[in-house]
């Protein structure tokens, strides 16, 4: 008995080690793809660009169109949450009054 419990100390230790040195020998991850900054409070022409993934200059059918596929990605049955919706449609309905002004 004494001998299991040591022996589960000694492979705790062991793991311990290796993922402290492990992490140490990897190179620091990072993210500079990724879009760095908040979204302001009134959704301004460069966010809703970035979320539907269309140039802001974009046609009303590419903007459709783009909507129309995250929508099918982000479907509820598949698990998307109800706000992103909201945000996207809201989005689209943005966009598209503004290019009919244009």
């Amino acid at each position: 008995m004494a001998r299991d419990i040591e022996a589960v100390q000694l492979i705790i230790a062991a793991v311990g080690f290796a993922s402290h040195y492990a992490l140490r020998i990897l190179p620091k991850l990072d993210f500079s793809s990724c879009y760095r900054g908040g979204f302001e409070h009134k959704m301004t022409k460069q966010e809703e660009a970035l979320i539907v993934e269309v140039s802001p200059t974009a046609s009303r059918i590419k903007i459709r169109e783009a909507y129309r596929w995250i929508m099918i990605l982000n479907h509820p049955d598949k698990g998307a949450k109800h706000l992103l919706k909201i945000t996207l449609k809201n989005d689209l309905e943005i966009k598209s009054e503004s290019k009919k002004w244009n």
